[in-house]
């Protein structure tokens, strides 16, 4: 009755004076303020903290900062960022404070993990030494191979025997055979490689202070000069590489002179295009192709090749009369492939500098 009165009198409202007899009832909008900043959230699927719910899910805080989730939420989230690897620490995105994970592990599982860890840390080295000793057995057979491909069955039995009678020396010798091979294409080769052919022939048990020097040459003699035919080889190509780009230079300084009687103002100037133009061509001259991949294959092809040409220079009746033996043949047949080999890439550096110098720039009236 005294609400009812004091309402009809102009007093308070009638939801405010129940609510100062009823807070439970009706809460002040602070309150309401302060219970909703306090619910959770959780901050990977935002669902929030629900009080009228029976089976509410778990809630953790697994760090200082601010986030809160469901255990299962954040466990799936735990478990995406260890899919590639499951033994990586996962932080918190706000705070990196790493998440420690309790669980339980049985006697077993803890031995199965160490033996996998184990088996895990040794695959490279497991590896490494299966890609080793795949390397090691073909790089044998090739060495093999190359010997009886290039020597003859004849010549290379008595040079390394039968693979029965193979001792620890020739083992170690033949896979050496194909590094020798690709070492021989490159220039910083030149200073080692006469003494480990010299270490290569003496490792398969040929007696070098009995080798003779006669003709036709023994394959031990050949294949023990080799190396110093190559140096030889090498230098005379360069002083031919260099005595053409000489010339070449030679005939672009005495089309710089004719220009400096006609043009006197742009002397200067014009030799300086024609030094450049000069050192351009230069080492179009004397820089080969430098393709790993085709000095390699071409390396490791050689003895195959030069018993193709050996083959066929074998139908030759004189080739015959001054090469008897298949092993002198392909020696002869790979000495002129590398002779064909590079005077063709010679010249065709040299119609390349041709081509340069016959170039012009066509005016836009002389394209049809």
């Amino acid at each position: 009755m005294k609400e009812a009165e004091l309402a009809s009198k102009g007093g308070e409202p009638l939801a405010y004076s129940f609510s100062c007899y009823m807070p439970e009832y009706f809460p002040q909008p602070q309150q309401q303020q302060l219970a909703y900043e306090q619910r959770r959230r959780c901050w990977i699927c935002f669902d929030e903290e629900s009080k009228e719910s029976d089976d509410e899910p778990v809630w953790v805080k697994p760090c200082k900062c601010s986030l809160t989730s469901h255990e299962q939420c954040l466990l799936d989230w735990i478990a995406e960022n260890q899919k590639t690897s499951p033994r990586t620490r996962v932080q918190c995105p706000q705070c990196a404070t790493p998440y420690v994970i309790a669980d339980h592990a049985s006697q077993t599982l803890i031995v199965l993990t160490m033996l996998d860890r184990l088996v895990h840390a040794a695959a490279p080295y497991v590896t490494l030494f299966g890609l080793g000793c795949s390397a090691m057995v073909t790089s044998t057979t090739f060495g093999a191979y190359t010997v009886m491909n290039f020597l003859g069955a004849e010549q290379a039995e008595q040079l390394i025997g039968t693979p029965a009678q193979w001792t620890w020396r020739v083992w170690i010798s033949l896979p050496v055979i194909p590094v020798i091979l690709v070492s021989s294409r490159y220039r910083w080769a030149d200073g080692f490689l006469p003494f480990a052919t010299l270490l290569l022939l003496r490792a398969v048990g040929s007696p070098l202070h009995q080798v003779k020097f006669s003709w036709p040459p023994s394959p031990v003699a050949t294949l023990g000069m080799f190396p110093w035919i190559r140096l030889i080889y090498n230098n005379l190509f360069l002083l031919i590489q260099f005595r053409l780009s000489r010339l070449i230079l030679r005939y672009r300084s005495g089309r710089g002179r004719q220009r400096q009687q006609q043009q006197q103002q742009q002397q200067q100037q014009q030799q300086q295009q024609d030094n450049v133009r000069d050192r351009r061509e230069f080492d179009m001259l004397t820089q080969a192709d430098t393709n790993a991949g085709l000095s390699i294959i071409g390396a490791l092809m050689w003895p195959l090749i030069s018993s193709w040409i050996g083959s066929c220079l074998s139908h030759i009746k004189l080739v015959r009369h001054y090469f008897p033996e298949p092993f002198h043949r392909n020696t002869l047949g790979g000495c002129l492939y590398v002779l064909i080999k590079d005077f063709t890439g010679l010249l065709y550096r040299c119609e390349k500098i041709r081509q340069r110098r016959s170039r012009r720039v066509r005016n836009h009236t002389e394209i049809p």
